[in-house]
């Protein structure tokens, strides 16, 4: 015969095959009564509150010094990491000297700074020479622009002076010289300037010929001196004598 039992709050049920229903009073424990039961079931509550209580101290007290001990190793990982950016693993202060940390620390903002002089220096070096570059080939393009009027004015002055009136003298500004002389009536010729001037228009090798033959006929000095020798003037004479040979060594140079 099977018996199911089922247990309520303070009561039980017996159930049997047959149609009885045997209900009681559920006794405590020990065969204590209900309400002595209830008492003894709250001072257990009682009990195990408490120890639950201080076992929930223990707890937070274990998870707060593992989590500041988290804490203090992940700065740690944090300060290593930064250190190691910056190319260098500074030294351990707790450990090591707080003077040499400082030391290291001034050197290495020293190392800084001059690399970053040198930097800058090297950088308005290289703004200068483009500045340099610039203004060299601004004046080069205005030079150049400019070739065909200063040839111009070149050859009017040539036929000025072949057709100069015999009572006037040749001053040493009267000359049309290829480059502009001091006030010291001091003539400093470039080449680069003559051959600009004087090949200015040429088209080809033969137009290069031509051009040099015509000049060298101009400013060699005998020739010079035959056309126009007796009309300089005494004062001038000689330094246009060493202004005329000067533009003549020159021409010769460019036809070798």
């Amino acid at each position: 015969m099977k018996v199911k039992t089922v247990f309520g709050a303070d009561w039980f049920q017996v159930m049997v095959p047959a149609d009885v229903v045997i209900a009681c009073r559920s006794p405590g424990p020990w065969g204590q009564p209900a309400a002595q039961q209830a008492n003894t079931t709250d001072s257990a509550a009682d009990n195990l509150n408490a120890q639950n209580g201080a076992a929930e101290v223990d707890s937070d007290d274990v998870w707060a010094d593992r989590l500041w001990n988290d804490m203090q190793e992940h700065r740690r990982q944090a300060a290593a990491a930064k250190a190691a950016e910056r190319g260098r693993v500074g030294p351990d202060v707790s450990s090591g000297s707080a003077a040499t940390y400082r030391q290291a620390a001034a050197d290495e903002r020293a190392k800084r700074a001059a690399a970053a002089a040198t930097e800058s220096a090297r950088i308005l070096r290289e703004e200068q020479q483009k500045d340099s570059d610039w203004r060299a080939a601004m004046m080069w393009q205005i030079q150049q622009a400019a070739l065909p009027v200063r040839r111009a004015e070149y050859e009017a002055r040539w036929k000025a002076l072949d057709s100069w009136p015999g009572s006037k003298p040749i001053t040493f500004q009267d000359i049309p010289w290829p480059c502009k002389p001091t006030p010291a009536k001091e003539l400093q010729v470039s080449q680069n300037q003559l051959q600009t001037l004087v090949l200015n228009g040429v088209k080809g090798p033969n137009d290069v010929k031509v051009a040099l033959r015509r000049e060298l006929m101009r400013w060699h000095p005998d020739k010079f001196m035959a056309r126009h020798g007796t009309r300089l003037a005494a004062s001038d004479k000689q330094v246009v004598l060493a202004g005329v040979q000067a533009v003549a060594q020159q021409l010769t140079t460019m036809k070798q």
